[in-house]
């Protein structure tokens, strides 16, 4: 069995896995079904959260 996921971010992780879609910065992603309490969910694509307020 193969481990998979769609997204990884680049950081140490306990485990490892097989097939990676992409990988990203250490932040706070969301959108492509990754939500925070059921916002963005629905989002056209996988975004971050800025590093600071602009």
């Amino acid at each position: 069995m193969q481990g998979r996921t769609l997204v990884e971010k680049i950081r140490p992780h306990q485990c490892e896995v097989d097939v990676v879609g992409v990988r990203v910065a250490d932040r706070y992603i969301y959108g492509y079904g990754l939500d925070y309490k059921r916002y963005f969910r629905n989002a056209r694509g996988i975004y971050a959260v800025a590093d600071e307020d602009v």
